[in-house]
């Protein structure tokens, strides 16, 4: 697990992985998560997302290096902590199909 290409037998890129690590606790993670769930209905962009709840994941807040949350791991760059929601689309494009 780790933004990586799923291809089918064409060989034909149907999604990466967009690692979200939150807490539970987080309202702004909430948001940031819904957000994202917007967006990626709206525009059919091939990403999968994947919420890690860091409260019960240890391991994969080592892995990762985890040291706020939100994180969001894209295949090419890290976000770390707050941003805005409006900025997600944005962050987003270079995956539009």
């Amino acid at each position: 697990m780790m933004n990586n290409k799923i291809e089918n037998h064409n060989h034909e890129v149907l999604h990466y992985e967009l690692l979200f690590f939150a807490s539970p606790r987080s309202v702004f993670c909430r948001r940031i998560e819904k957000r994202l769930h917007e967006i990626l209905k709206e525009t059919r962009v091939p990403i999968k997302l994947i919420k890690i709840d860091v409260t019960k994941a240890p391991e994969l807040i080592d892995k990762y290096n985890i040291v706020v949350c939100p994180t969001l791991i894209f295949r090419d760059f890290e976000i770390f902590g707050n941003i805005k929601l409006e900025d997600l689309e944005e962050l987003i494009k270079p995956y539009f199909p």
